[in-house]
């Protein structure tokens, strides 16, 4: 099974296009993997995945009606650890493709790169956190099995300062951003085809204004930031796997229109 990747910065259009995608393509639905926002109805048949899964879409938007970027952290982070797993009704119906919205290999570091230095194991009070804890100690500890077995826990702490602490030690201390290391954290190999939807920071924030209420990465300076940390981040998967990358002028209707067919092909 190939994995396919379409992503790119809020406001590019990946969700408007495997829409668009869903509704030409018979069977597209049943290929498309989403994330960080996660479709339950395939999780069935995991129920530990379905549980946890519907925890980090709580989080995540519990991250942003509270305003609270720690929060929105560990939802982004959760729901790539879940992404090997999201995979698997995929491979069980024997599709040629799953196409992916975001990628563990492709989106994790980036995102880190904003959010990682405001995971300070003093940035969050534990009187914040226990309540997010409180009725789901099946699905945490379902996550924090996923987290990696030689990293020493601290002891004593709830689940949600538990993977701060992981990612603020291992993307702001340790800077340990590079492929390598993401493919042995989340045991996935490079994606197949991965095509980065472009458009500069001013043109998506314009986009993104007119939704409502933006997310802690979704201001103009956070969303400069992440464009140059994607265009780094993608010249280490281009070197690292050459003729994978496909870049889409996301401000082209008909660049947007000609991504259609080519993710067809794959189904």
């Amino acid at each position: 099974m190939k994995t396919i990747v379409i992503t790119g910065l809020d406001g590019t259009g990946k969700s408007t296009v495997l829409q668009a995608l869903k509704a030409q393509a018979p069977g597209a639905a049943r290929a498309i993997v989403h994330a960080p926002e996660m479709d339950l109805e395939p999780l069935h048949k995991q129920p530990d995945v379905f549980r946890a899964a519907r925890l980090v879409n709580q989080l995540n938007h519990d991250a942003d009606r509270l305003a609270f970027p720690q929060l929105k952290a560990v939802a982004l982070f959760a729901a790539m650890l879940l992404f090997e797993k999201l995979l698997q009704p995929v491979r069980e119906r024997q599709g040629p493709a799953a196409l992916c919205e975001r990628h563990p290999l492709i989106d994790t570091s980036v995102y880190a790169q904003f959010y990682a230095n405001k995971l300070s194991p003093d940035a969050v009070s534990a009187r914040n956190t226990e309540p997010l804890e409180r009725g789901n100690e099946a699905e945490w500890a379902y996550l924090l099995s996923l987290l990696p077995q030689d990293w020493a826990a601290p002891q004593n702490e709830g689940p949600v300062r538990v993977f701060m602490r992981f990612i603020y030690d291992r993307f702001h201390l340790q800077q340990r951003h590079q492929l390598s290391g993401l493919i042995g954290l989340f045991k996935l190999p490079l994606p197949d085809k991965v095509f980065f939807l472009q458009a500069p920071a001013k043109v998506l924030f314009a986009r993104l204004q007119q939704r409502g209420v933006l997310e802690a990465h979704e201001s103009l300076a956070a969303l400069s930031m992440l464009e140059k940390a994607y265009q780094q981040h993608l010249q280490a998967f281009e070197a690292a796997a050459p003729g994978r990358l496909e870049i889409i002028d996301a401000t082209s209707q008909t660049a947007m229109a000609a991504l259609l067919p080519k993710l067809a092909a794959f189904l």
